[in-house]
């Protein structure tokens, strides 16, 4: 049973994390550098707090300002109260003995604010959702004018479902209108829109290999789109035909032998 969500997804050759940052960071900074402000839409467990500890890395190293204002909202900010408190340095996204809320300057969004979160030029927000759904703070915050200033950018750095409003922004082109959420006008997108790979899943090819390696009698595909599942099945029909390639259907029972 093997998860397939890189599937339809090519890391690009000569991909390195380090490079990855970097360009993050310098987009962030060019940002910054013309006046506008930067929207990082976060998923509220694990990505929000692997990117608030990349700009304060970033800040350290002199890639972007210092005192650049930092926004946090929607349910990332109770997440990461709790991350800070259980995580202890221990994991990837975090430097040892650092702690979110306590070593950088946040404005987080507290019950005593009214209304949306104010936009700054020359701030970055970090709001959930990663996908920017309806009714969440990434969504409110990207119809109040974020999306139709050219100055602005708006950065992804997770996965976004095609059908999501986030889906909806990444495949649209600059200028072209994008309804946002179902009970307001279509909003067009003129700000800078770029998409970075920090994904923690494995890369197709990996996984692949894995499977190839084990030759299993029956191989489940799951937790993949369908063309991603479907270039694990094309794959597998082609490398390893002896296995039996199964997309499992909600509701349909499985026996394993």
């Amino acid at each position: 049973i093997i998860e397939t969500t890189r599937g339809d997804s090519v890391r690009r050759a000569g991909y390195t994390r380090e490079g990855e940052e970097l360009a993050f960071a310098e987009t962030i900074a060019a940002t910054l550098e013309r006046r506008g402000a930067v929207l990082i839409p976060v998923f509220a467990m694990g990505k929000t707090q692997e990117v608030l500890t990349m700009i304060h890395r970033f800040k350290k190293r002199g890639l972007i300002p210092k005192k650049t204002p930092v926004f946090i909202g929607g349910l990332s900010t109770k997440m990461t109260v709790i991350y800070d408190k259980y995580a202890k340095g221990k994991t990837r996204r975090s430097d040892d003995n650092f702690h979110i809320l306590e070593d950088m300057v946040l404005e987080a969004g507290n019950k005593k604010r009214k209304g949306p979160l104010p936009l700054h030029q020359g701030a970055i927000y970090c709001l959930s959702s990663g996908m920017m759904s309806e009714n969440t703070v990434s969504n409110q915050f990207a119809r109040i004018g974020f999306l139709e200033n050219p100055k602005n950018s708006l950065l992804f750095v997770g996965y976004a479902d095609p059908d999501s409003p986030a889906g909806h922004i990444r495949a649209a082109s600059e200028g072209e209108k994008i309804v946002l959420d179902r009970s307001h006008p279509a909003v067009a997108r003129r700000c800078e829109m770029r998409i970075f790979d920090f994904s923690g899943h494995a890369t197709r090819e990996t996984l692949l290999d894995y499977i190839l390696k084990v030759k299993p009698k029956t191989t489940f595909l799951v937790h993949g789109d369908p063309r991603a599942t479907e270039w694990f099945k094309e794959q597998l029909r082609t490398k390893l035909p002896s296995t039996e390639a199964i997309v499992p259907e909600p509701g349909h029972d499985y026996e394993l032998s």
